[in-house]
């Protein structure tokens, strides 16, 4: 009668899990250490999809739309790829404006940092006056107003100089400013009325609840 572990030596699974371990143990202590997968990842977080945000209302007055969003997600996504690679293949070493992009990076910052301070007392209040007009809420001007202003300025365009033109359109623009409305709220109301002989729908109770605006007024309507 044979020996167990004889027997149990010339078992071809058990020859199998021996080479298998020796392979694995080797590769384990002599192959290239792999990547972190971190570095194959390329993380979009709510701080990221903010900033493209802030940057798209920024240049287009607006906030995006979703498939904008999308869009933005994507192509910050195809532009990372596109960097790491370029990174990979070292396209960044040894070029003479990928080292002055970073150089000018790194002065702008630290210039920034430098001129941060405190401001002075009533220094906030002095800007704030002298740039009132940036501040006004669009949708609080008056276009009634804005129209009379226009109407009595066409005569006083026509008699000035070209050369008081810049300051009379200023004096237009702080004149139609000046006149604002009240704070108020968005929200539509159904072309109905309560008394039942009218041109109009009689008022049901479904009219309560009408559907809202979900925009600004000077974003829904549009001037041809």
């Amino acid at each position: 009668m044979s020996n167990p572990l004889t027997r149990l030596l010339k078992e071809p699974l058990f020859q199998f899990l021996i080479i298998g371990g020796v392979i694995y143990g080797a590769y384990a202590l002599f192959a290239a250490p792999e990547d972190d997968y971190r570095e194959n990842v390329i993380l979009v977080d709510s701080n990221r999809i903010n900033g493209m945000i802030s940057e798209w209302e920024a240049r287009w007055n607006r906030p995006p739309t979703r498939q904008e969003i999308d869009g933005l997600i994507q192509a910050y996504i195809k532009e990372d790829v596109l960097y790491r690679q370029a990174v990979a293949m070292g396209l960044n070493e040894d070029d003479p404006i990928t080292r002055r992009r970073m150089a000018q990076k790194l002065e702008f910052l630290t210039s920034d940092l430098a001129r941060l301070q405190e401001p002075a007392e009533g220094e906030l209040e002095q800007y704030f006056e002298a740039n009132r007009d940036a501040y006004r809420d669009p949708d609080r001007i008056s276009f009634t107003h804005a129209l009379e202003v226009i109407r009595e300025a066409v005569d006083q365009f026509q008699i000035t100089a070209t050369a008081q033109i810049d300051a009379l359109y200023q004096r237009l623009l702080s004149d139609i400013a000046a006149g604002r409305l009240p704070p108020r709220r968005l929200r539509s109301n159904p072309r109905v009325v309560k008394r039942k002989m009218s041109k109009f729908r009689k008022k049901r109770p479904e009219h309560d609840s009408w559907p809202q605006p979900q925009l600004p007024w000077r974003e829904a309507i549009g001037l041809i």
